[in-house]
């Protein structure tokens, strides 16, 4: 097994491919940095307030903030845990706080990259609704969608920051600070790219096939 770092694009598939992942492997612990963020944000205090503002308007949360959050998940793994991980590093400094954290506990990985180009992310993401009940991620590219695949639930939602405007500050900020992020794990030799235009099954098989 491959301790696993996802990358890729805003609507790329990081959140469906990683739950495909945890439902295959039964020893992965999951440090999923958006849902936990979310959670933080939905709570009235004052870390609460601080997160809702910086994500509502479409920034990335502040390098030390995020890495502190990763490394109280370090904390909680056991010997046999493998590590999957969606939405960190984004950062170029939250890269060198990954590589020391990672580095102090000897923690290897391989980074994969989920390519998919701009205009279909945008295309993905603008059709993009949120099960409320269950917390699943579902596509409503035929407008046809009126309940959760998973639980049934018609409770579906959009998420603040899949509407236009908020799309196109992610991707551009996913340009200006995460592609660096992939370039350094480039350099590393330790990045896999696979093809995120296929089907989920298609995507998955290709992982797999790097794993």
């Amino acid at each position: 097994m491959n301790n696993i770092v996802l990358f890729g694009v805003q609507g790329a598939g990081k959140g469906t491919q990683a739950k495909m992942l945890l439902n295959k492997f039964s020893n992965y612990k999951y440090f999923e940095a958006g849902n936990i963020l979310r959670a933080i944000k939905s709570k009235p205090n004052c870390l609460g307030d601080y997160v809702k503002e910086i994500i509502d308007s479409g920034n990335l949360i502040n390098d030390e903030f995020i890495s502190s959050l990763f490394n109280a998940f370090l904390t909680t793994l056991s010997d046999n845990d493998n590590i999957l991980i969606d939405g960190y590093p984004r950062k170029i400094n939250q890269m060198k706080q990954f590589i020391d954290l990672t580095s102090k506990k000897n923690i290897s990985y391989k980074a994969v990259y989920l390519d998919l180009s701009e205009d279909k992310a945008i295309e993905r993401l603008s059709s993009r609704l949120i099960c409320s009940n269950c917390g699943a991620t579902l596509s409503n590219i035929s407008g046809k969608l009126k309940s959760c695949t998973y639980c049934g639930s018609d409770s579906l939602i959009k998420r603040e920051d899949d509407y236009p405007d908020a799309i196109k500050k992610r991707v551009r900020l996913y340009k200006e600070e995460t592609k660096p992020v992939i370039d350094t794990f480039q350099n590393m030799g330790n990045l896999f790219i696979i093809d995120a235009s296929g089907t989920q099954e298609e995507v998955f098989d290709r992982i797999i096939d790097i794993l």
